[in-house]
């Protein structure tokens, strides 16, 4: 059978979901799958009834979780007679395909896999996802392909392996009364924290969500000077 094409990676931080190549919600070696490319949506969906979906996911966060247990997947079993079964992973992915390849496994035990870019990098590089298939997502018209953020991933093109799932923000809280003009810019930003040391701190949390603000900020930073750039990131 045919896998059910569903979609996520961070700058703001843009998620990737993939499938990954020769993914069939059906393990059975007969009937051989068939080619969604070839297929109109309608038929994808019909033929994705009744089958189970693993979905290999990074689950570090209660609220993402939350949604796609009691969201997602009760939707796309009343909608579409679909099981969605989630499988806790992230970059760990490329290792248990490669050892899928070098098993002979002509189809993955995943189905569909929500990546981050690096993981989306080495995909690519093993030639181990399913596409192009964005252009056959009913949402597709809708995604600005032309946003370089949406478009690449890793610094490498998408090119139709990869749907875009979502973006995350760096969200920065100031007291009005203490600093009525807070920065607006990246380099604001950092201008402020070199003429106030001690008055600007984040939350040093190791989660991924801050961690690709903080990358974003350093990006935003190429017009500082070496000594700003190194008093405002350390």
């Amino acid at each position: 059978m045919i896998p059910s094409l569903v979609r996520c990676c961070g700058h703001g931080l843009v998620l990737g979901i993939a499938l990954l190549v020769a993914a069939g919600c059906s393990r059975s070696p007969s009937p051989p799958p068939a080619d969604p490319l070839a297929m109109g949506w309608p038929a994808i969906e019909q033929a994705a009834r009744g089958q189970t979906l693993r979905f290999v996911m990074w689950t570090g966060d209660p609220a993402i979780n939350r949604y796609i247990g009691d969201f997602i997947k009760p939707r796309l079993k009343a909608r579409y007679d679909l099981d969605l079964a989630v499988v806790p992973g992230q970059a760990d992915i490329p290792n248990q395909v490669l050892a899928e390849i070098e098993a002979g496994s002509k189809i993955s035990s995943m189905d569909l896999v929500w990546i981050n870019g690096e993981t989306f990098h080495k995909l690519r590089q093993m030639k181990a996802l399913f596409g192009p298939f964005t252009a056959k997502l009913p949402n597709d018209p809708y995604v600005d392909w032309a946003n370089p953020i949406i478009a690449r991933d890793f610094q490498q093109p998408v090119e139709g392996f990869e749907a875009p799932w979502g973006t995350t923000q760096l969200l920065l809280i100031a007291d009005s009364a203490r600093v009525p003009d807070p920065p607006r810019t990246p380099d604001a930003l950092a201008r402020w924290i070199h003429a106030h040391p001690g008055r600007f701190t984040f939350d040093s949390e190791p989660v991924k969500k801050s961690s690709a603000g903080d990358r974003q900020a350093v990006v935003n930073m190429r017009s500082l000077s070496h000594e700003q750039r190194a008093f405002a990131v350390s």
